[in-house]
């Protein structure tokens, strides 16, 4: 039996999305109301003022969008960083361990 991960599918603005892809912004800075957890996976998925944008679409229709592990946690109330929200480190995750884990248990878009 393969393993199973938590994805959390979240829209990313555009600009935020390329720095991600880039390599240039490896965290994520959001309310903390999904209970993110080291281990579980992020599907970044790539907007415009928060909605879905054709230019930022694959060349089949849709949405691009990155997956990305959550390396580490850092909840609000300290350093600066508002109570409520949460600052999450990011790794890439390569297709080949995409195809190793079971159909990921969802948490919807925000």
């Amino acid at each position: 039996m393969k393993p199973r991960v938590v994805v959390h599918e979240i829209k990313c603005e555009h600009q935020y999305w390329h720095a991600t892809e880039a390599g240039e912004k490896p965290f994520e800075v959001r309310i903390g109301d999904r209970g993110y957890q080291r281990g579980d996976w992020l599907k970044l998925v790539c907007t415009r003022d928060g909605y879905y944008s054709m230019k930022d679409r694959l060349p089949n229709g849709d949405a691009k969008f990155l997956m990305r592990e959550i390396t580490y946690v850092l909840p609000g109330g300290q350093y600066g960083i508002e109570a409520g929200y949460v600052v999450l480190g990011l790794a890439e995750i390569t297709e080949h361990l995409i195809s190793l884990v079971d159909e990921p248990k969802k948490s919807g878009v925000k």
